[in-house]
């Protein structure tokens, strides 16, 4: 605790405002305009937003952040974030050239990259990932993580509203 408040109240005050302001800007900007949108042009920049998830690779980097943070936490989100930027990117691509298989593509990369993010908030709740010297990482949980918790329930609206 260096002026008040211990790390983890601070991640927690930040995760929770960040999901605050994403569901208000959510609701009052992106819905209405994804609405009017056809389904591949609505899905398009939310998964380009999701390939971006490979900053998530900096979980590995030394240099980046803490070298004590446990492998078990560390391993699963950097490459559960490779995985969902890759799967991001094949769905953009099916929507772009209009495959048949674009709509199940863009489920794929949804359930992934949702249970990817939901396994690392769990993990590192449970190991007090707050607790570790994170550096520039901090932002991906609290600044990253809720933007695409967010996201990924916007994608699912789409696709069930236009199933």
């Amino acid at each position: 605790m260096r002026f008040g408040l211990d790390p983890p109240v601070i991640f927690a005050l930040q995760v929770t405002f960040m999901n605050v302001v994403n569901v208000l800007v959510a609701r009052r900007y992106v819905v209405p305009w994804l609405a009017r949108r056809p389904l591949a042009e609505a899905l398009s920049p939310l998964l380009l937003l999701h390939a971006t998830r490979v900053i998530g690779l900096g979980f590995l980097t030394a240099n980046v952040t803490d070298p004590n943070l446990p492998a078990v936490i560390a391993v699963p989100a950097a490459y559960g974030d490779l995985l969902a930027a890759t799967l991001a990117l094949v769905a953009y691509a099916a929507l772009r050239y209009e495959l048949r298989s674009a709509r199940a593509l863009v489920w794929v990369m949804n359930v992934v990259g949702l249970a990817d993010l939901v396994h690392a908030a769990g993990r590192g709740i449970a190991l007090g990932f707050a607790d570790y010297r994170l550096g520039p990482m901090w932002f991906v949980p609290t600044f990253i993580g809720p933007t695409m918790i967010v996201t990924h329930v916007l994608m699912f609206w789409l696709l069930v509203r236009r199933a």
